[in-house]
């Protein structure tokens, strides 16, 4: 959950350096075997939209992730 956080913080601030941590902590959670190949696949959509600038729809996708967590 604090990983989506990151996400959606740095999707919602359009901020790149936080964007490039996200990618830094996706490798380290991918090589610890803490996140599935499913989830990291999905992740690097949404890291991969926001760095071609769209931010928005990157927020609303990791937005969707936190809630579908919740549930």
């Amino acid at each position: 959950m604090d990983f989506i956080k990151q996400v959606y913080t740095a999707c919602n601030t359009k901020n790149s350096k936080r964007l490039a941590l996200c990618l830094e902590r996706l490798a380290e959670l991918q090589s610890q075997g803490k996140i599935s190949k499913e989830e990291v696949q999905s992740f690097k959509r949404v890291l991969d939209m926001a760095g071609k600038g769209e931010w928005d729809s990157a927020q609303s996708i990791a937005l969707q992730f936190a809630q579908d967590q919740v549930r």
